[in-house]
């Protein structure tokens, strides 16, 4: 049995990988085999239940000080036209997240409100 089937098989019997293995399944070049695996545990412990939050997000700005080279949500100074979002956008945003039922608000990088 090849070391892929015997990782297979020790992850959907529950098995959790140690450190060499788990490095091991990054070299995996059978992506949709891998996947598969993961969707099978995903429904074993979640079934096909969909969650969502009922807040609504609000980016007061699309300026970070951080540069995570990932994010496709950041912008850099020159390349945004208007840093933060106008006081109207936001509460028209509010009010659109209150008509469609959700209760609380998303502001990314605020840490207290009293900072607002």
């Amino acid at each position: 049995m090849t070391e892929w089937l015997v990782q297979r098989q020790n992850l959907l019997a529950g098995k959790i990988p140690s450190d060499d293995e788990a490095l091991c399944l990054a070299d995996l070049d059978d992506t949709p085999a891998l996947a598969a695996v993961a969707g099978e545990l995903r429904d074993r412990g979640h079934r096909n239940i969909v969650t969502y939050s009922r807040k609504v997000f609000i980016p007061l700005t699309h300026l970070c000080r951080d540069v995570c080279h990932y994010c496709t949500f950041a912008q850099t100074p020159r390349k945004i036209e208007q840093p933060y979002m106008p006081v109207e956008q936001v509460l028209e945003l509010c009010h659109q997240g209150a008509r469609m039922g959700a209760r609380r608000r998303f502001l990314p990088w605020v840490k207290s409100l009293n900072t607002l």
